[in-house]
């Protein structure tokens, strides 16, 4: 993997500094300039234990979940539609390169 160069660096860091103002994180993270390595390391613990919970939060609620089937279903015809107009491309473009006609 080929070493990452100071402009790629710098400009992940504006992403993410810009990503922190967005969500108005800028005090929190000027704060955790000043905190140790011990410190940041558990701070990513919590923050990894706060995405667990949240996510298993997710997957019970119910409501939640109704609406993510009802989302697939009402999607199904759209999707069965897109898949037979690329099925049906796939066998047209079949059929011109059988005939010798290259297909783009």
């Amino acid at each position: 993997m080929a070493k990452k160069s100071k402009a790629d660096k710098a400009e992940k860091a504006s992403k993410i500094q810009t990503a922190l103002e967005k969500l108005g994180l800028t005090e929190w993270s000027e704060k955790l300039n000043s905190k140790t390595t011990e410190e940041i390391k558990k701070e990513i613990i919590a923050c990894e234990q706060s995405l667990f919970f949240q996510n298993k939060e997710k997957i019970a609620d119910a409501e939640l979940q109704d609406a993510i089937e009802n989302k697939k279903n009402l999607e199904k015809p759209y999707k069965e539609k897109a898949n037979e107009e690329k099925t049906k491309i796939q066998f047209m473009c079949e059929i011109l390169e059988t005939r010798g006609t290259p297909v783009q």
